[in-house]
């Protein structure tokens, strides 16, 4: 059915730049380049900050938690996490925060539907104290793939709930949300 139904993959077009084109726009991107200080300070006054990643690359997560290392250094509000895990883990995850059990720790990472967030989930419990909810705000594998086989995604809409309702319950918090670049695009 999906197969059926679905719009057909077509060749996105081929922008072709002059070199003048070409040097305007590296002008332009480089003076809005920021060193990692720079960004830090930047960041630190955000009452919401939407990090997008590419999923499965070590690195994204590594720069991630230097900037919250950088930001919580200076800001004293306590944050609010919310990570692009499916909500099934949510259990584990409050557990695992608290205690520092690596049996459950173990168990968030069971099935094949949930990013590897693992230095995350870790840097959340050692940093409790200022890290005052950790969420995973995803569908269920479940509600996923029968969305997907109804031509619909719901994901981007749970997500974007999840972010209001922790901004609801916690003005006074940073919100952070980690997941994949178009979802919080």
């Amino acid at each position: 059915l999906r197969a059926a139904l679905e719009p057909k993959d077509v060749d996105a077009p081929v922008l072709r730049l002059s070199p003048d084109e070409r040097a305007h726009l590296r002008h332009v991107v480089e003076a809005q380049l920021l060193a990692e200080d720079a960004l830090v300070e930047r960041l630190g006054s955000a009452d919401v900050l939407l990090v997008g990643e590419q999923h499965f690359a070590r690195e994204p997560v590594e720069y991630f938690l230097r900037l919250l290392d950088g930001i919580l250094s200076r800001d004293q509000r306590p944050v609010i996490l919310l990570l692009e895990l499916p909500a099934r883990v949510q259990d584990a995850l409050d557990r695992f925060v608290r205690s520092g059990s690596e049996e459950v720790f173990e168990e968030i990472w069971r099935g094949n539907d949930v990013l590897p967030y693992q230095e995350i989930v870790r840097w959340s419990h050692r940093n409790q104290v200022r890290v005052k909810r950790l969420r995973a705000i995803d569908e269920d594998r479940g509600r996923v793939m029968l969305m997907r086989a109804l031509l619909t995604d719901t994901r981007n809409n749970t997500m974007a709930e999840a972010l209001m309702t922790a901004r609801r319950e916690h003005p006074e918090a940073m919100i952070v949300v980690y997941g994949g670049q178009l979802h919080m695009t």
